[in-house]
């Protein structure tokens, strides 16, 4: 492949990167907010809200890392591996969120809440806890399940499960980018042949 062969894929690869990058911001950004919803109604925070906060802090870090994933140089080539590190703990953080997430979404169905929507007074502090004998409750309100766990706030966590799976395909397509890119890096610094085109800004 030519010079110009080689600028074009270059090219497209930055661009997909963007892409990329793009909707890892997106996706972070409304699972955030959806779990901020969630925790301003729950007034106090709880031990189980501790891994989506870290979750969204780790996320935000590796989408900063890998929007500068092509302006690392080939003398900060280092800077790969912190962005691999920082991604593969936002990859773990994210699978217990989504894990945690997933067990209010599996009560939610069995009580048949899953689909009843209530976007009605969004940010309101205070839930409507159902009658003792009621089997069908209402978004915003309270239930319990078989182990006494609250159950609140179904149609939030269902979204933020949403944007947590996406996010987490996104963060597994950055780490393979970053790897490509890492490899090549290595190449070039092995050989010095100019057989790789560097993907660092000048």
């Amino acid at each position: 492949m030519g010079a110009a062969g080689n600028s074009i894929v270059t090219c497209m690869r930055r661009s997909l990167s963007m892409i990329i990058t793009v909707l890892m911001a997106t996706c972070t950004c409304a699972y955030a907010v959806c779990m901020a919803i969630i925790m301003h109604r729950e007034k106090r925070l709880s031990v189980i809200s501790i891994p989506h906060i870290f979750s969204i802090i780790l996320c935000g870090a590796s989408v900063y890392g890998y929007g500068m994933l092509h302006c690392v140089s080939q003398r900060n080539r280092y800077l790969l591996h912190i962005i691999t590190l920082v991604l593969i703990c936002a990859l773990c953080c994210i699978g217990q969120s989504i894990g945690l997430t997933s067990l209010t979404i599996y009560t939610c169905d069995d009580l048949g809440l899953i689909n009843v929507t209530n976007f009605d007074n969004l940010l309101e502090q205070e839930p409507n806890f159902p009658a003792a004998d009621e089997d069908v409750v209402v978004n915003n309100t309270t239930s319990e399940d078989f182990s006494v766990r609250p159950v609140r706030h179904c149609m939030l966590n269902t979204a933020a499960f949403m944007c947590a799976i996406i996010n987490a395909l996104l963060q597994i397509f950055a780490l393979f980018d970053v790897q490509k890119v890492l490899l090549e890096k290595e190449k070039e610094r092995t050989y010095g042949m100019g057989l790789v085109e560097s993907a660092g800004c000048k």
